[in-house]
């Protein structure tokens, strides 16, 4: 072997661990300036979904260092479903990828169909600001992924495919009720003229309140009801003829809650 090559084997012996060195050092700064916002979206269910399942969507946004400014997060809007962002705080989070210090805030949708379909969510844009590597601010923007979420058999969605039917939760109700006068042996006993209030409450968990459509319940003959915010409160006032004031019975009537809201009290 020449002298020329036992150089050149020497060379790239010593060459070789300096080559690994220099990559080890240069990556992360070449990570670090390539480091970008970065936008997730999670659905907090299997799919398909059911129709009327209240499901979360969580949106998470990572930007490098810290923020400066809060994301704007959008309304979002998908015909044939109903997208509210309940009035919870976003949380705060740090996440390192690939050797990058990031922070994060998460908002969380709650996405309800209305029908079977598959729907799209829209790819709506998120300004905000963060700090880069120098501290400057920096103008950041993550645009959503057109996420697909399926519910029921899927199809086309029919946009206004649901007006005037009411949209039931799938989670469990709960209905419970409560008499301002004491019961006797299932019933309770009024005079003429005398008012009762039946407080009824529905529950389902998991479900906001502006997706459980209120019960309806029948008011006995002969008498007046109204209906009073909510919980709902039902009010009767017995009439008041001149001369019975016979003590009178009512038992509360089953309810339903397909049915239309009471008339509320006139004040």
């Amino acid at each position: 072997m020449s002298g020329r090559a036992v150089w050149c084997r020497a060379w790239r012996r010593h060459l070789a661990p300096l080559v690994v060195l220099m990559a080890a050092l240069l990556l992360p700064l070449l990570a670090r300036a390539a480091a970008g916002p970065i936008v997730r979206v999670e659905v907090g269910a299997k799919q398909p979904v059911l129709v009327g399942q209240q499901v979360s969507i969580e949106v998470t946004i990572l930007a490098p260092n810290f923020f400066l400014s809060a994301p704007a997060f959008p309304v979002l809007q998908v015909p044939g479903a109903i997208v509210t962002m309940p009035d919870e705080r976003a949380l705060n989070s740090t996440e390192t990828i690939d050797g990058v210090a990031y922070a994060g805030i998460r908002k969380t949708y709650a996405f309800t169909a209305e029908q079977d379909g598959d729907f799209r969510l829209p790819q709506a844009t998120i300004r905000f600001t963060y700090a880069g590597d120098d501290g400057a601010p920096r103008e950041g923007r993550v645009t959503l992924p057109a996420t697909p979420i399926r519910a029921g058999a899927g199809g086309t969605v029919t946009p206004g495919g649901t007006v005037g039917r009411p949209l039931l939760p799938v989670a469990r109700l709960t209905v419970t009720q409560a008499l301002d006068h004491a019961a006797d042996d299932g019933a309770v006993r009024l005079h003429v003229g005398d008012a009762l209030v039946r407080t009824v409450t529905t529950f389902a968990p998991q479900t906001q309140a502006m997706m459980i459509h209120p019960p309806h319940a029948a008011g006995p003959r002969g008498r007046a009801a109204c209906a009073c915010s909510t919980p709902i409160r039902v009010c009767l006032i017995m009439p008041r003829p001149l001369r019975d004031r016979a003590a009178r019975a009512w038992t509360p009537s089953p309810m339903s809650s397909n049915g239309p809201a009471p008339t509320r009290c006139p004040r």
